[in-house]
């Protein structure tokens, strides 16, 4: 995930959303750049909950906290 380091969540992350365009036809979270990206996510899944945001690196946490809160959409 952007904003907590480089893992191997992010490789998980990467294929989950490869398989989802491939599925869908479409990019999933066309961003324009990575703050847009972030975004693009949050608009879609919804604003994280407070225990996934204590993982996140303390400007990426405070920029998302400053957001408006979204819901997600349903699949």
């Amino acid at each position: 995930h952007p904003g907590m380091g480089y893992t191997e969540n992010v490789d998980v992350w990467s294929v989950g959303c490869i398989f989802g365009e491939m599925v869908r036809g479409k990019i999933v979270f066309r961003g324009n750049d990575h703050i847009d990206q972030w975004n693009k996510i949050i608009e879609q899944l919804g604003t994280p909950s407070q225990d996934f945001m204590k993982r996140l690196q303390p400007t990426v946490r405070n920029y998302v906290e400053n957001r408006p809160k979204y819901a997600g959409y349903s699949f």
